[in-house]
Order: structure tokens, then sequence, then C-alpha cells
């Protein structure tokens, strides 16, 4: 019986390369560093939410970041009450949260999260404040793989106190930069560098 020799992939450049392209294009999506950003604006409020990764995938934990920022007014006397709802997919499970903070200093707020939903509530947010949150959650181990959605953040305000100069309907300024620790991957949006908001 004649017998003859097939070429393994060592062997064979076609099947190497295309070895070689998977490879790549899996390795590219799962330490994917491209984000996801959605901004929205509500009331005297306006906020961004991030990802550090655009596509979820099985096992994978996602690290998500929520800045949420208090334009300035003129004299500084506008405070809010805010809640922060947000809702996952089926195949997100909630985590932790990772860190709090209002201008840059540690901040606590009513924490009511639970398997799918995040709820935060701040009692007091004052004009020219930043609130940036960071927490994680996990892909579930059956899930496919799917694109990361950062569109699903409810926020609902209420005044607390509100400026006397409210009736000259002047702009609201844009607040400076304020640092705060940075344990999720992000990028700026140069078409909001005005609102000065955090990325």
């Amino acid at each position: 019986m004649k017998t003859a020799s097939v070429d393994t992939a060592k062997n064979d450049p076609a099947l190497h390369q295309l070895l070689e392209s998977c490879n790549t294009i899996q390795s590219s999506v799962h330490e994917s560093g491209t984000i996801a950003i959605s901004r929205g604006e509500a009331g005297p409020l306006r906020w961004h939410e991030s990802c550090d990764k655009k596509i979820a995938i099985a096992r994978d934990v996602l690290l998500f970041r929520i800045t949420l920022q208090m334009p300035q007014t003129e004299d500084e006397r506008d405070v809010v009450q805010v809640v922060l709802s947000r809702s996952y997919s089926s195949n997100l499970m909630f985590d932790q949260i990772l860190s709090t903070h209002i201008d840059g200093k540690p901040a606590r707020p009513t924490n009511q999260s639970m398997h799918r939903i995040l709820d935060l509530h701040f009692n007091a947010i004052h004009s020219g404040s930043t609130v940036v949150v960071e927490y994680q959650m996990r892909v579930d181990c059956n899930a496919e793989p799917s694109l990361v959605a950062v569109d699903d953040l409810n926020v609902l305000w209420s005044y607390r106190s509100l400026s006397k100069h409210e009736t000259l309907r002047k702009a609201h300024k844009a607040s400076h930069e304020i640092s705060a620790p940075h344990g999720v991957v992000s990028a700026s949006n140069s078409a909001h560098v005005k609102s000065s908001v955090l990325a």
C-alpha cells in the first residue's frame, strides 16, 4: 500500500497564515482598549460612561467608569440630589464597586445593587462638583461575544437648594477638571472639550 505525506500546519504557509490571523484577531478583541462612550444630559447634570473593553467575552471582567458633572453656577449655590440607575443584559452580572469620588475625595453613596441593577444615591451634589464611580461587571460563562452597551444609565435628580440668581438665566460655566483615581483606561472626546467632562 502506497502512503502519502500530508503537510502539517508548519509546512502549509496558507494554513499557518490563517491561524496567525485568527490568533491576532482573538487577542485584539479580548484585550481591546477601544472604549465605547455614551454621553447624556439631565437637567443641570452632564454625564458619560465608559468601559475598558468594547466586546464582552464569556468569563471576562469589565471595568466601567461613570462620570457625572454638575456645572458651575455663578454664586455656587445650586445643590441637587441624584439617583444613578443602571440595568444590564442577562449576560452581565454586577460584581463590585471599586471606588466612588466627589471632587477627587472618597465618597459613600447609598448602594442598592442587586445582580443586574446598579442603583446609587447621592444626597448632595454641589455646583461645580464632579462625581466619578468605577465598578466592575462579570460576563456569564455561557455568554456569546457581544458589544458592550453603555447607554442604559438613567439619571434622576431634584434640587435641594437653588441659586438666588437663577432668574438671570445665565449659562452655566464649565467647571475645572478635577483629578480622580483612574482605575479604568479612558479616552477623551474632543467634541466635548468645552464642557470639561473627565474621561
